[in-house]
């Protein structure tokens, strides 16, 4: 068996040698997995986001993932990065009822 680890956020993974194949995480996953670490941990929220956007570039969730990276870059203060992902969120769903929350 391979061991655990445990991140800052609480997270767990696998510490898997490089010969054993990973599983490829849902696009879900990731989400949920960043949604965990954002309170805590907002590098490694962005580190999964980039990791959806890679994985997922045209998936279901991909609004949801921008809402969760505006949340971390703000978390991090980078206000100019978080505003211009969120100008390039409203111009792509101008009906997300996400608008609201965000723009406060």
């Amino acid at each position: 068996p391979c061991p655990l680890r445990s991140t800052s956020s609480g997270l767990m993974y696998s510490s898997v040698p490089s010969s054993v194949p990973a599983r490829v995480p849902s696009e879900s996953e990731l989400l949920f997995n960043a949604r965990k670490a954002l309170p805590g941990d907002a590098e490694l929220a962005l580190h999964l986001l980039s990791e959806h956007a890679a994985r997922y570039p045209r998936g279901q969730l991909v609004p949801e993932r921008e809402v969760l990276a505006i949340e971390a870059l703000r978390s991090l203060g980078r206000r100019q990065e978080a505003d211009a992902r969120l100008q390039r969120f409203e111009a792509r769903y101008p009906d997300s009822l996400h608008l609201e929350r965000l723009k406060r």
